[in-house]
């Protein structure tokens, strides 16, 4: 079978990786992909050039009918495999089964010797079974998932790791057929640290072959629509110099809406992009924040107060807090910065938010003091017995009103029996 010729080619050095690619393309048989076409390619040297090139005899599918583009990447004359193995979408479209890209695996061929004497190329579609399989069902992805976490240095049992797992869980599986193990790594400790910052972030990898950029963009979930969606796709098409593909949307408890947009580019004018000057673009459009702020302010302390709150609060917050706090968390700031102003200038609370592990709580300490200094507050914190986890600082400029500034801490503390936070 293919699976145990793949297995038996090439050198020692290869044979953890093959025996994983083997036991994948024995997997992909167990109703997990539909089969559409087989190619050879064999590697030929001449005139001192070397170039891939089916060999008809062992064709079949689609590889033994003739190619709607001849530059699409599964009919290439070069290598389309970096390392020993690889899975991509295809250049052409299929109408067959479904309507798309179809998927693309490429596998080396080698000596002895390991060196590279062709390609297997297998054309067809993965079932839908597959993108709701768990990631340890599935080879190549679980090795490299369990690479992931180990890089991490999370405990698997802890909560950070657990955490971590739920993320990659929750991952496009085309995503996590075709992106390498450093962005993977790189996107998910990303995405893990939106826990505690709920922000608009944007993950974005270019196609191996430059025929595509997948875009994935996690935003606030009260301010998703499908007008913030349409306005996104233009603003990614403009910036990577291409046109809107396909979307897909993710809505769950979480705080966070997930926005996943393929961009149709063009192989080899791809342009470099300021990924972080991109996210900021968005980060403005997507925000129209102090609208939601107005309405906000009204709804919790009716039509007079709220709009006066509104003039005096509506330029207050830095983009850091606008960036990953909502409206309704600004009212309720903005409640408390008032009492601060009109108490003594200095107000505190203490929360715990739905999702928190039983220990660990939130303290937002307000002060007109702006120049108190952070090591002044630790050594109180240490004392009754908490471990600062995270802090935040956020420096308000209410309009005609005292500057405050306020600490967002995230405590691990000692079991708080009795005491009711939520």
């Amino acid at each position: 079978t293919l699976a145990m010729n793949f297995l038996q080619q090439g050198d020692k050095k290869h044979r953890a990786e093959a025996e994983e690619v083997t036991n994948f393309l024995t997997w992909r048989q167990d109703k997990n992909f539909v089969f559409l076409g087989y190619g050879e390619y064999d590697r030929v040297t001449k005139n001192g050039k070397s170039s891939f090139v089916l060999n008809k005899t062992t064709a079949k599918g689609l590889y033994r009918v003739a190619a709607d583009d001849k530059g699409a990447i599964e009919r290439s004359d070069q290598p389309t495999v970096r390392a020993l193995f690889s899975i991509q979408k295809t250049t052409d479209s299929s109408e067959i089964h479904r309507s798309g890209s179809m998927d693309y695996i490429a596998l080396s061929r080698m000596d002895t010797k390991g060196n590279i004497i062709g390609e297997i190329r297998i054309l067809g579609l993965f079932t839908s079974v597959v993108y709701y399989q768990s990631t340890d069902l599935i080879p190549f992805i679980r090795s490299k998932v369990a690479r992931i976490l180990d890089h991490s240095g999370f405990d698997h049992q802890g909560h950070s790791g657990k955490s971590l797992r739920t993320i990659i869980e929750f991952l496009p599986r085309d995503e996590l057929f075709q992106i390498g193990e450093d962005e993977l790594f790189s996107m998910v400790m990303g995405i893990l640290a939106l826990e505690l910052k709920p922000q608009v972030r944007m993950f974005a990898r270019t196609d191996t072959f430059g025929r595509f950029v997948s875009c994935l963009l996690y935003i606030p979930r009260e301010r998703f629509s499908t007008s913030v969606r349409e306005q996104v796709g233009k603003i990614l098409a403009k910036a990577y110099n291409g046109t809107m593909g396909s979307f897909y949307t993710q809505m769950t408890e979480s705080p966070l809406a997930r926005l996943h947009i393929i961009i149709n580019t063009t192989s080899g004018a791809v342009p470099l992009v300021d990924t972080a000057a991109l996210e900021q673009n968005i980060s403005s459009l997507v925000n129209l924040w102090q609208d939601a702020l107005r309405e906000a302010l009204v709804a919790q302390f009716g039509e007079d107060k709220g709009a006066t709150l509104y003039q005096r609060y509506a330029e207050a917050f830095p983009a850091a807090y606008t960036n990953s706090h909502t409206a309704q968390s600004a009212a309720f700031d903005i409640r408390r910065a008032e009492a601060c102003i009109q108490s003594d200038g200095l107000d505190l609370e203490l929360f715990r938010r739905h999702d928190d592990d039983a220990d660990w709580v939130h303290l937002k300490c307000y002060t007109t003091n702006v120049d108190s200094e952070l090591s002044e507050i630790l050594p109180l914190l240490d004392q009754m017995g908490c471990t600062v986890v995270d802090v935040t600082p956020y420096d308000l400029a209410p309009k005609n009103a005292p500057a405050l500034l306020l600490r967002d801490f995230t405590l691990r503390v000692p079991p708080l029996a009795g005491v009711d936070l939520s």
